[in-house]
Parts: structure tokens; sequence; C-alpha cells
């Protein structure tokens, strides 16, 4: 029938597989609003594997995984800003990683939810002006 496990819940949020398939959470990306506030996050596994969830609304401190409902924003957005007006370079990579990495060197990266191929063009407005280094 084309089914999935979470297809027979009512609500598909809230499925968690058997603990033999669960995967091991070994990072977690916070993707913050100029207010700090948490819009979403990308959550990292191992084995190798991404998963995106959002804070649930109703339950303070569950989430819920998807991005239903938000705008899915940059990565690193507060101080993407503040790098663009104060005029310092922006490296746009491929994951929150190498965000972290450069970040930990004192450059200042982003990347976009979900992946490559996922860019949208409201990205590029924030970038406007600034001098940007695209990473591969």
């Amino acid at each position: 029938m084309g089914l999935n496990m979470k297809d027979l819940f009512q609500d598909e949020t809230r499925y968690d597989p058997p603990p033999e398939k669960k995967r091991k959470i070994v990072a977690v990306y916070d993707y913050r609003d100029l207010d700090g506030n948490i819009i979403h996050q990308t959550v990292r596994f191992e084995p190798k594997g991404f998963s995106q969830r959002r804070l649930d609304p109703g339950k303070a401190g569950e989430f819920i995984w998807n991005l239903k409902g938000i705008t899915p924003i940059l990565y690193n957005l507060p101080a993407v800003i503040k790098a663009v007006k104060e005029k310092q370079s922006v490296f746009v990579v491929e994951g929150e990683k190498d965000c972290e990495s450069l970040g930990s060197l004192g450059y200042t990266a982003t990347t976009c939810p979900l992946g490559a191929g996922k860019w949208k063009a409201e990205y590029s407005d924030i970038l406007k002006d600034a001098c940007v280094y695209i990473i591969r």
C-alpha cells in the first residue's frame, strides 16, 4: 500500500522507531533569528544522516520533526547580518559543521537548511552588497 510506520499514527511527529532502529544524535545545529530565538534545528545522526525539527509551541522543550508552518532561515543569521553591516566577508559553505569550523577560526560562515540545492532567493537578498565566498 506504500505506507510507512509513521502513516499508521494520527500525529506523525510523535512516532518513535523501536530502540534498535534509533540513530545516535551527534550534533544539533540551532538556526536562530536576529533576537536569538531558535526557529528550527538541523540534527546530525550517526550513522550519518540529518533531520530537521522545530520547537513544539504547545509543549515546552519538545520538538516536532518537520519544518511545516515556519520559514527556514540561514544558519548563523545574527552573525551574518552583523558581518554584512560591518563590511566583513561571509563564507557560504556546504553545511553547519563547516560553518562551525570556520567560526572557530574567526570567520563568519553560513549555510542554508536542508542541504545543497535548497538555496532560496531571499537568502541572497540578505547577502546583498557583502563580500561573499562560496566554498563547495
